[in-house]
């Protein structure tokens, strides 16, 4: 039962990493500026914030890897760079995505595979029949199908002789490979080739972040088997997954048995399973700030009659931040795509409720909460520079958001900036009465109370500053906008300690300026 259990989850991971272009490609943290998206049956690329970068044209696209990206038109394989220019062209029947200066490639009339550089040239020749990306200035290779695989460096020399059935990547000097034939297990070498995590797993994956998944499964029919070890072996997360895959940002896609994936971080604690309100049914490991999921996973077929086989339904991609929120597609395309140019140091929020949206940006490092989660009433989002002191003011929902209500800053060097959409019965009055009717929001005893009119990209808003103190005495700076749009009051408004107003006024123009706010008519 061992023999059969462990080859046959040998083919349904390498079709995991290959499809995820994880286990062979090189490390995904902070060479992921860009990420492959359809539109219209042709293929773009978003950056990080999901705005689109390099338009839609081509018929496939990979991750982008060493600063290049492989994308194909028709029947012929390119290279394009950060700005979609085409930087080769190879005459290739295959090729892979570069790592370390170098990509697998087969000539046009030959089946054997060796490497190029990044001028199409080869520097190894093809005669290995399996090649692999390199990582630790290593590649995994095989001289005939199916092994045994060995290790050879960048001048195509073995480093580690073909000896093993299966092997993966190594990563700051370790990497996992199959001895033992049939009745084998999976372990971890180091650079010599030595054993120094000893052969005991039915699976495991090379190392991301100091963790590995590993499959401790002692028979087939066990669907809670993967878990994660640190790089001495030891088991850091127990088994209880039915797959794992490695960590990236902090943060590792699991699969429960016949239920769908969830995303933990590095204590095993579940951070989140859904897509708006459906479960995850296919996730990957994180690209820089995002990661992409679908909703859509995996339908029984019977090909020709034959046994009934689990195939992967048409995914509806989608790419998710690390709070599980959507960043693309855009909830709202028409006012995400309207949103003024994304500076340095900021990020895209976007949001839709039943009768509003907005698209704005706020500073890198903030946190950001949704008002009508907290105050079941108010529509719109608050940005808060400290994230430990957003957690305490919204702490169960107590501190309300609401017309004439106080809000105690929490600590001296908090900055808050809430944009919301007001409810119906608000509107009937002006944006002018309305900051009116929030002089106790925040500021006591203010000591300017005037209000002026102020014009912005042709919408006229009511705008004050004030100072004054705050519920724990401290003293404290007001900026509050407002104005009217479909008969709704939209607003921004900006609380920080006194005197700080020189440090965020380059923040808060920068976010009024990206701000692109509609309001529906429900």
């Amino acid at each position: 039962m061992r023999r059969f259990f462990a080859f046959k989850l040998i083919p349904i991971i390498f079709t995991l990493c290959l499809g995820v272009n994880f286990c062979f490609a090189q490390s995904n943290s902070g060479d992921q500026p860009y990420l492959p998206v359809m539109q219209n049956g042709k293929w773009g690329y978003i950056d990080q914030s999901g705005r689109v970068v390099i338009k839609p044209r081509f018929d496939k696209a990979g991750y982008f890897s060493d600063g290049w990206a492989k994308i194909q038109e028709g029947d012929k394989i390119a290279f394009i760079n950060r700005n979609g220019d085409t930087v080769l062209k190879p005459e290739l029947s295959d090729a892979g995505s570069f790592s370390e200066g170098l990509a697998t490639a087969s000539k046009p009339d030959g089946k054997k595979v060796g490497y190029i550089n990044k001028k199409g040239k080869f520097v190894i020749p093809p005669r290995f029949v399996e090649a692999y990306a390199f990582s630790d200035g290593k590649a995994v290779v095989a001289l005939k199908k199916r092994g045994p695989y060995g290790y050879i460096d960048k001048q195509g020399k073995f480093v580690i002789k073909p000896r093993f059935d299966a092997a993966f990547k190594f990563v700051r000097g370790l990497a996992p490979v199959h001895t033992g034939g049939f009745d084998g297990h999976w372990g971890y070498i180091d650079d010599s080739g030595k054993m120094v995590i000893k052969s005991q797993f039915a699976l495991a994956l090379p190392f991301s972040e100091g963790l590995a998944a590993v499959n401790m499964a002692k028979s087939f029919d066990d669907d809670h088997s993967w878990g994660y070890i640190n790089r001495k072996g030891k088991v850091v997360i127990k088994p209880r997954f039915n797959y794992a895959l490695s960590f990236s940002g902090g943060l590792a896609p699991v699969k429960y048995a016949d239920v769908g994936w969830e995303y933990i971080d590095k204590r095993g604690k579940g951070v989140f399973l859904r897509i708006g309100n459906k479960r995850i049914k296919i996730a990957e490991p994180f690209r820089g700030k995002l990661a992409r999921v679908s909703g859509e996973g995996y339908v029984n077929i019977n090909p020709s009659g034959g046994k009934m086989i689990q195939s992967p339904a048409r995914p509806d991609w989608a790419y998710i931040d690390k709070r599980g929120r959507k960043i693309w597609p855009h909830p709202q395309a028409s006012a995400a795509s309207k949103t003024s140019h994304v500076p340095n140091g900021f990020t895209v929020f976007t949001a839709r409720w039943p009768s509003a949206y907005f698209s704005i940006v706020y500073p890198d490092g903030w946190s950001a909460t949704d008002l009508k989660k907290r105050t079941g009433f108010i529509q719109g989002v608050s940005f808060v520079k400290n994230s430990r002191a957003s957690k305490k003011l919204y702490k169960s929902g107590k501190k309300s958001m609401s017309i004439g209500k106080k809000i105690d800053l929490v600590t001296d060097d908090n900055i808050i900036i809430n944009v919301s959409v007001q409810p119906h019965h608000l509107s009937d009055i002006t944006p002018k009465k309305f900051i009116e009717s929030m002089k106790s929001t925040v500021v006591n005893n203010p000591a300017d109370k005037s209000i002026r009119a102020y014009s912005y990209q042709g919408h006229p808003f009511a705008l004050r500053t004030i100072k004054g103190t705050d519920e724990g005495g401290r003293k404290v700076s007001s900026l509050q906008l407002a104005t009217k749009r479909r008969g709704r009051i939209v607003s921004l408004s900006a609380y920080m300690p006194a005197g700080s107003e020189k440090t965020t006024k380059t923040i808060i123009n920068t976010m009024i300026k990206n701000m692109k706010v509609g309001v529906g008519n429900k």
